[in-house]
């Protein structure tokens, strides 16, 4: 997810600190990790472009066409035909008997405990609203309390929408089925973003600087079927970008859920769920059909309400530069 420009403003600073401006990444040895077939960054005007990482002016000076490539699935290796099926989908090379079963798999109905996962971040709203309404309990807002240095307005609200996953404004209620934001309750809890819980109440929670409100409790279900229940506290959600003139820093704290109901596909992308139904109608870009299915372990967890063959495509800008790379076994 780390888009060419900022790349390449995170080296010259690096140049910058270590004052060895002839050296890249002022000799500071860094580990790079990550998938180019799957989204792009998101496009946005300015320093934060949504060209691939590749792409960067500094990479050729940073790599040699060669990568460690590893193979081994966590998320669905144990389904061996799934996963045979997320290749090909990857390369958008499905077989056309891994399209006719998907398209055999078309259901109109869905368990309750699926999250519904769409194209456009208004789709995945109407639904959890509706939802939540449908809960038919008192709701709870939670403000979002952001810092967008010296930035305005509607730049600040602008970043922190695009690229955290805590919301400006969060309304809650007793039965609002949520998913964490953030991976803040995973050493102590073994809880991850993406983790599914439900708000079972609240409890009044008083800051050292005198202050209290009403913060949310969870029931998240673990991934060995145990269930834990947890008090919710703010956490801190930082992003910070650069571009040739400036440091662009901006901070939200925030309750680190979201409404489970339905998100997006790029919101989803890195998390593990435990059921998905896809909504693939209006898919505008590459790689979202394959990252919206490998969100899930198996392919009975995933529920379709249509398929189009079409619909699933690859960058073949990323896919030539993973085909070009010299891969070295671990």
């Amino acid at each position: 997810m780390l888009n060419a420009a900022l790349l390449d403003g995170v080296e010259r600073l690096c140049r910058h600190l270590r004052r060895a401006p002839s050296t890249p990444l002022g000799g500071i040895v860094v580990l790079f990790c990550g998938a180019f077939l799957q989204l792009a960054p998101v496009q946005s005007p300015g320093a934060l472009s949504g060209q691939f990482s590749f792409q960067a002016d500094v990479w050729p000076m940073l790599f040699c066409p060669r990568a460690v490539v590893l193979t081994t699935a966590g998320r669905h290796g144990a389904y061996a035909g799934f996963s045979s099926l997320l290749l090909h989908m990857r390369r958008a090379e499905p077989t056309l008997s891994e399209e006719e079963l998907l398209r055999s798999t078309v259901e109109t109905t869905a368990p309750d405990e699926a999250v519904y996962l769409y194209s456009t971040t208004e789709a995945a709203k109407v639904r959890n609203y509706k939802c939540l309404v449908s809960v038919e309990q008192p709701l709870v807002t939670f403000g979002a309390e952001d810092d967008y240095k010296q930035l305005s307005d509607r730049h600040g609200k602008q970043l922190l929408a695009d690229y955290t996953k805590a919301e400006y404004e969060m309304k809650l209620c007793v039965g609002a089925v949520v998913l964490l934001a953030c991976n803040a309750y995973f050493h102590a809890h073994g809880l991850s973003a993406g983790a599914r819980g439900v708000v079972i109440g609240f409890y009044t929670f008083a800051e050292k600087r005198g202050k209290s409100e009403r913060l949310p409790i969870v029931d998240f279900l673990l991934p060995t079927a145990a269930r834990r229940r947890l008090f919710i506290k703010r956490e801190m959600f930082c992003v910070t970008s650069l571009s040739a003139r400036d440091k662009e820093a901006a901070t939200r704290r925030q309750v680190p859920l979201v409404l489970g109901w339905a998100m997006t596909i790029h919101k989803a992308q890195g998390m593990t769920l435990d059921t998905v139904v896809l909504s693939l109608g209006r898919v505008f870009t590459f790689a979202m059909v394959y990252v919206a299915f490998s969100r899930v372990r198996r392919l009975q967890d995933v529920f379709l309400l249509s398929f189009d063959a079409s619909r699933v495509s690859v960058c073949r800008r990323a896919l030539e530069f993973q085909d070009r790379l010299h891969r070295i076994t671990p």
